[in-house]
């Protein structure tokens, strides 16, 4: 909180400085939720869902989770495998009804395993979800660029979205079922998750809550529903209408989305790796058998130099050493191999799970099966690589590993970025603080906080700092909670107080928007306190 002393010998003020902080590429929403097999045990959700309604993100607003649906998708698959409906090893093929053979290697076989783990020969050049309502999928199978033509079915790992289309297809021919109310009835239902692909399957109360997913510019990219469900969940027919009944089984796996476009709360994730975490049970529910949990989790292919491919092309994240590990639509972290960049969380532990990215969002969910925990995240308004991390992973999703706040991290770091520019040579930093950052980010040229003035107070207390900043003008005093826990900035500050007249500070803030439009400087996102070069 930043207010105006009220001290009877000081003049109270509105704080209405307004330097602009530029902070663009910074997450607008951020949600983080960590579990064990008991429960959740953490949640922490900031910034916006929706930033042109003002509407806050909470950990039960559905976003589109990106890659992670095709983990919640093989689930489905186990589900089929159990009940004698699917064989993992069969020919794909033969599932579709139609060949399924890379042209260069006629007498090998793709088979759904395969089709799983990404070690089919296809790959996403020809496209994946363009088919639209009434067309086939088969069609992009003809095309010469859908196939790598260097490497048989079942000796490279090339991730590819176009192989949970044909798992997709697979399954509604295996069933009969639409794909969306497939997953309803086999996972979603049975978990008591509020959840759907293609936003088809989802009540209207659940699609007001839509999470709007901003790109990297801040621009919204998809889902900016403004309180209401699409007027076509699909890509609508050549001829522009959306009439689902067109749908057929086995004819455009495509169609939703199974490899990104699951709708999920971060609490609803967090139930599913529950589930995984507990052997494939969850609240008395069996879903699936601890040996179909193990099936998904083994890894099926382990980087090697010179067998497989450790990115995604779709992406344009060519970054390598992502991909070191892969099973069943599962990931496992923390490979030990020179040349993997796999663990974001920094500590070594072979976690399982999957990551997401499209759009502007960045999705992961986790688990620690040994140790028995898990943690779900997402993040929005990020770029389209994944930058600034130690590992292949984001820093924005590094510091969601950890516990961390990106949004506070990023709010400092703009300050930092201005303090640079204008603060005098011999500055430095002794305490950050961005406790409102859960209220939102700040905007993009967000006004700025910028108070000079000697440092007059610093509390006793190490685990919440209050600073006290007489202005240069010596009429104002502005008090700061700053809550810092920092025992070393503390006793520095308390050093200060009092030594001398020339020991000058400046507090560094960023506003956030109120909900009436108004900058809110008693609830700035984050402030920077800097101790400056004395004049002598």
């Amino acid at each position: 909180m930043t207010r105006t002393a009220s001290l009877p010998f000081f003049l109270a003020s509105l704080l209405m400085l307004v330097a602009p902080v530029a902070l663009a590429g910074d997450p607008v929403a951020t949600v983080r939720v960590s579990f064990d097999r008991a429960g959740v045990t953490d949640v922490d959700a900031r910034g916006f869902a929706d930033r042109e309604a003002g509407r806050a993100v909470t950990a039960d607003d559905p976003v589109r989770i990106a890659s992670i649906s095709k983990l919640v998708t093989a689930i489905g698959v186990m589900r089929l495998v159990e009940a004698g409906r699917l064989d993992l090893d069969a020919d794909a093929g033969e599932l579709l009804g139609f060949p399924l053979r890379n042209p260069a290697f006629p007498d090998t076989p793709v088979t759904l395993r395969m089709l799983l783990s990404h070690r089919s020969s296809l790959t996403d050049a020809a496209g994946y979800w363009q088919t639209p309502l009434g067309g086939e999928l088969r069609t992009l199978l003809e095309d010469q660029r859908a196939w790598d033509t260097q490497h048989a079915p079942g000796t490279w790992f090339r991730y590819t979205n176009l192989n949970f289309p044909l798992v997709a297809q697979i399954m509604e021919r295996a069933t009969g079922e639409r794909f969306d109310r497939m997953m309803e009835r086999l996972v979603l239902a049975p978990l008591g998750v509020e959840a759907c692909f293609n936003w088809a399957g989802c009540d209207d109360a659940t699609a007001a809550r839509a999470v709007v997913i901003y790109d990297g510019d801040g621009a919204p990219a998809k889902d900016d529903l403004h309180g209401s469900r699409p007027d076509c969940p699909v890509i609508a027919a050549e001829d522009g209408s959306c009439d689902l009944a067109q749908w057929r089984a086995g004819e455009n796996g495509a169609l939703f989305s199974p490899q990104g476009g699951l709708r999920i709360s971060a609490n609803g994730l967090a139930r599913i790796g529950r589930m995984l975490l507990n052997g494939g049970e969850l609240d008395g529910v069996r879903l699936l058998s601890p040996a179909s949990v193990r099936t998904l989790a083994t890894p099926l292919w382990r980087y090697a130099p010179g067998d497989g491919l450790t990115y995604e092309e779709d992406t344009g994240d060519l970054g390598t050493g992502f991909f070191c590990r892969y099973g069943l639509a599962m990931q496992t972290l923390a490979t030990p191999v020179e040349g993997c960049r796999d663990d974001p969380f920094g500590d070594g532990i072979a976690r399982v799970g999957h990551s997401g990215s499209a759009y502007g969002l960045q999705s992961g969910l986790w688990l620690d099966l040994e140790g028995g925990t898990g943690v779900a995240w997402f993040a929005t308004g990020m770029p389209p690589e994944r930058l600034g991390g130690r590992s292949a992973f984001s820093a924005v999703e590094e510091e969601l590993a950890r516990g961390g706040s990106p949004l506070a991290d990023s709010c400092v770091a703009a300050l930092e970025r201005h303090a640079a520019s204008t603060l005098p040579d011999g500055h430095e930093r002794i305490a950050a603080l961005a406790p409102e950052a859960e209220a939102g980010p700040a905007r993009d040229h967000a006004p700025l906080l910028d108070v000079t003035g000697a440092l007059v107070h610093a509390s006793a207390h190490p685990e919440h700092m209050g600073l006290a900043v007489r202005d240069t003008a010596g009429d104002h005093v502005f008090v700061f909670d700053m809550d810092i826990g920092n025992q070393p900035a503390h006793d520095e500050a308390m050093g200060l107080v009092g030594t001398s007249p020339t020991a000058t500070v400046r507090v560094l803030g960023s506003a956030i928007a109120a909900p009436d439009g108004v900058d809110n400087f008693d609830a700035a996102a984050c402030r920077v306190v800097y101790l400056l070069p004395s004049a002598d």
